[in-house]
């Protein structure tokens, strides 16, 4: 008798789980705001092409096969890396009183910071 109780009880509350459960989902999913068209455009998460990235990336005969999370993740690195660099562009300009990044303030945030001296032998950055 009390195995037929309990089974009732069991039940009886997966019943009442299932019930808050899927009330709960649905107060989520129709209390949610929609999204629009605009918000679509917010979630792009990246600002370098990432299938272009993946291409550079398998240039290299050393690389194997590529997760589908590299490219993205490399992507955002880069996009933080030139962020960061131009940042400190922007302020060896504002600190020489100048109204555009010339080549003498690259050299300089360069040279300045040990964050940037491995690009100091970069073919881009000798003939400059």
């Amino acid at each position: 008798m009390f195995t037929k109780l309990r089974l009732r009880l069991s039940v009886l509350t997966n019943l009442l789980f299932f019930s808050l459960f899927f009330e709960y989902i649905q107060n989520i999913y129709f209390l949610a705001p929609k999204m629009t068209k605009q918000d679509n455009k917010k979630k792009k998460t990246t600002v370098f092409p990432v299938s272009r990235l993946k291409k550079i990336m398998q240039a290299n005969e050393n690389v194997g096969k590529i997760s589908a999370s590299v490219p993205v993740v490399a992507s955002r690195a880069v996009e933080l890396f030139l962020k960061e660099f131009v940042e400190n562009c922007v302020e060896e300009m504002k600190s020489k009183q100048g109204k555009r990044i010339t080549n003498d303030h690259l050299h300089t945030v360069i040279k300045n910071n040990p964050k940037f001296k491995f690009m100091e032998n970069m073919e881009a950055f000798k003939n400059v």
